[in-house]
């Protein structure tokens, strides 16, 4: 939000430092799919909205949920090993335009970093591809 990252099950923490190699945030182990959406809604709970004149409940950041599923064979005669799947969600902020939103002051200042992080994801995607 605005230029920082903030771990969303840890909301009283400082922003991260972001790092090319990995981000230090909140890790959280569950057997329990309920568990799991709780957590989701938890962070979700924590994201930073406001209300533009396009939507009483605009989101102001993007967000990444990342759940790492490992799973065991446990049969008898199987060699037990682990299989590791990963599984990211991404939610980006749309992008915003002052004519359609109204926003001004600070709205109209977040509203403009987060095209610019939209502009500058599309450029890496584009990048990869």
């Amino acid at each position: 939000y605005n230029e920082e990252v903030w771990d969303l099950l840890a909301p009283q923490s400082a922003p991260l430092a972001v790092r090319e190699a990995s981000v230090n945030c909140s890790v959280v182990a569950t057997g329990d799919c309920g568990h799991l959406l709780s957590v989701l809604a938890e962070g979700e709970g924590n994201r930073s909205v406001a209300a533009t004149g396009m939507n009483e409940r605009s989101s102001r950041s993007h967000t990444v949920f990342r759940v790492i599923v490992e799973s065991r064979d446990g049969t008898e005669g199987g060699d037990g090993a682990v299989r590791v799947s990963t599984l990211s969600l991404v939610d980006l902020a749309g992008s915003e335009s002052v004519r359609h939103t109204g926003a001004t002051g600070s709205r109209q200042k977040e509203g403009g970093r987060i095209n610019q992080s939209l502009l500058a994801l599309s450029r890496v995607i584009a990048g990869l591809g």
